[in-house]
């Protein structure tokens, strides 16, 4: 029975989750159709959006995008992959096609999302499909809801692609790398890690935030497979870490980085010494990590330990080292913040705090499951009897009652997020943003100015009530 009860909870609390989700990206993908290019969308894409009126032939497009990549190298910064990227911003083909932007953006994370839970918790850690939908749904609804800016990270087409984009890009690389390990077929294993070196060689020309999580993933691999003695896999790990940092090297040794970096300090900022950078990482890191702890982040701690921790096969994990794991994470985290405190003492633009809070919510899970199974095993030396099955693990923590009580667990929930929601103001939540708009006219209004002023760069574009949800 209660076995039942556990399974009513979790089909429950995954479809609510997924309701409130859609429910959720409808406003804003009904924002869409006014989103248009805006400042650097225009300046990558010039070339580009010139040569179409003459040829809009693929090879001559690519080849202008690969033409602007050189170009910006020389004049403004090295992020090669980046600037292909931005240089075919949709707006470059037609105007409306900029219509697509937070489509891409926020199919691009939900897939990427759900395909690095997916390795991990059904394929490393063996959990129930329906646990894996309530932790994916609620890390998803968080991200995009809780975001620093949604603007900057799903509409504004330039912002997003440098950030949300190759963050997601991250999470499938990762995700690869994951899957090589486990996998026994050597052709499957090859193909993975063809993905993984193009992802990775990709990835390394995009921002240098995500660029300090995935070095740092790679040597976390490399250890591991040196310690299990993988003769397959150290290799694979090695080729991608020359990989990644031949594409380093490419994207930090652009004479335009030089230039850009000029007109930070003339704008203001201050660069910070290597060691000075390093510490005030770990001071936002810190700063933002306390910030975001609210009742959002309790409602995702609370279902990883009612959700995955009472799945997992203990008898595979010691889950010895929490204080370990928890200060690498953390430091992981962190690091995302290391390049904008050198270059500029700052803790950097809304677009990275986007990629730095998604970050933070799967390492949260991490760090909940871990020092969970940390717990539980202490407790088995305490009482010396291992427990069996999942019914004892849950036990361990006290959440049996909880597990046969679905509409209880259900209202913690909704208290929960709905309690942040009140902290954060409800009327500031991107979708209650979005339907205001919407309903009165602001998208509208906006977008005919930005369109405007698109056509006649000289037009009265003078807007009466900017959008806080479209560039």
């Amino acid at each position: 029975m209660k076995r039942y009860k556990y399974l009513e909870l979790k089909t429950l609390l995954s479809l609510l989750l997924f309701i409130v989700l859609i429910v959720s990206l409808v406003p804003l993908l009904m924002m869409a159709k006014y989103d248009y290019p805006y400042g650097d969308d225009l300046r990558f894409s010039q070339s580009v959006t010139a040569l179409r009126e003459t040829d809009d032939s693929i090879g001559a497009t690519l080849t202008e995008a690969v033409h602007v990549v050189k170009q910006i190298r020389e004049s403004w910064q090295g992020t090669f992959s980046a600037i292909f990227l931005m240089a075919l911003q949709p707006g470059a083909f037609d105007f409306s096609a900029y219509h697509w932007t937070p489509y891409i953006m926020f199919f691009a994370l939900i897939f990427a999302t759900f395909f690095l839970t997916y390795t991990v918790l059904i394929r490393i850690m063996k959990i129930d499909f329906r646990s894996w939908l309530i932790i994916t749904f609620l890390i998803l609804l968080l991200s995009i809801t809780l975001s620093s800016s949604v603007c900057e990270g799903f509409f504004w087409y330039n912002s997003a692609i440098f950030y949300t984009f190759f963050h997601s890009l991250l999470l499938v690389q990762i995700s690869c790398v994951l899957l090589a390990f486990m996998c026994a077929h050597p052709v499957k294993r090859a193909l993975l890690t063809v993905l993984s070196l193009a992802l990775t060689l990709f990835i390394s020309g995009g921002n240098y935030a995500t660029n300090m999580v995935l070095g740092e993933f790679l040597l976390l691999a490399l250890l591991y497979s040196i310690k299990k003695s993988d003769r397959k896999m150290i290799p694979a790990i090695l080729s991608l870490m020359v990989v990644f940092a031949l594409g380093m090297v490419i994207s930090m040794s652009a004479p335009g980085n030089a230039i850009r970096q000029a007109a930070v300090v003339e704008s203001g900022y201050a660069p910070s010494h290597p060691v000075k950078a390093v510490l005030m990482a770990l001071v936002y890191g810190a700063y933002f990590a306390l910030e975001w702890f609210d009742l959002a982040a309790l409602a995702l701690i609370l279902a990883a330990v009612l959700f995955i921790v009472p799945e997992l096969n203990l008898q595979k994990w010691s889950f010895r080292y929490p204080l370990a794991v928890v200060f690498f994470s953390f430091c992981v985290y962190a690091s995302q913040f290391a390049p904008t405190a050198y270059a500029a003492t700052s803790p950097g633009p809304y677009r990275l705090r986007n990629v730095a809070y998604f970050v933070y919510l799967l390492l949260l899970v991490l760090n909940t499951v871990y020092v969970s199974g940390w717990i539980i095993r202490q407790k088995e030396k305490r009482i010396a009897k291992i427990p069996a099955g999942f019914s004892d693990s849950a036990a361990s923590f006290g959440f049996n009652a909880l597990h046969s009580r679905p509409l209880t667990v259900i209202l913690i929930f909704v208290f929960l997020l709905s309690g942040s929601a009140i902290q954060r103001g409800v009327g500031t939540l991107p979708t209650m943003v979005s339907v205001m708009e919407l309903r009165d006219g602001t998208a509208k209004e906006h977008a005919e100015k930005r369109l405007l002023r698109l056509i006649d760069f000289n037009a009265e574009t003078t807007l009466l009530a900017k959008s806080k949800i479209l560039p």
